[in-house]
């Protein structure tokens, strides 16, 4: 078979091809299923509505709140909206650097999950530990955060409340 752009590909490639791509977009959906489900459990604990895991953007910024302070999901936000006009102004005017810049920037957003699983993982009264395990084995430690017995102890746990003490009265 001739694909224009390509050449002759033999048909059992494209087969295959398609294969990977099927499996490839099933274990994408289970993913997100367990997500939302999951989610939707935690956002309950945290006495968020459970609506919330469905909507993309309001998801995300729900869990910066129950976790951390929403203040952070917009900076995160606007790194990211950044991050994409440089990236398409550097591919539009041939400028590689604003696109290694753009992915710098993308670093940076990925690395605000690290301490929103710290927080997160604080807020429900567990340790580094589980944090790891919300990092590296996301499905897995959503779905134990989810379902297990673990009580919502609010944005700032006692030994986050030691780390960052109120300021004393009258001062900003």
């Amino acid at each position: 078979m001739y694909i224009y752009g390509i050449g002759f590909v033999d048909e059992y490639v494209l087969v295959m091809l398609a294969a990977i791509f099927v499996i490839a977009m099933v274990i994408a959906l289970v993913v997100l299923t367990i997500s939302i489900v999951a989610n939707w459990n935690i956002y309950k604990k945290a006495g968020e509505k459970g609506w919330k895991a469905i909507v993309p953007f309001y998801s995300a910024y729900t869990m910066y709140k129950i976790a951390w302070k929403p203040m952070w999901f917009w900076i995160v936000l606007a790194i990211g909206i950044v991050d994409l006009i440089i990236y398409f102004i550097g591919l539009e005017i041939g400028n590689p650097e604003m696109v290694a810049f753009s992915w710098v920037l993308t670093l940076v957003a990925t690395l605000f999950y690290i301490p929103l699983s710290y927080q997160l993982s604080k807020s429900f009264g567990h340790g580094i530990g589980f944090t790891l395990g919300l990092i590296f084995l996301y499905p897995i430690f959503i779905l134990i955060l989810a379902f297990n017995k673990s009580q919502y102890v609010g944005p700032l746990s006692k030994s986050n409340e030691e780390l960052y003490p109120e300021p004393p009265h009258g001062l900003p």
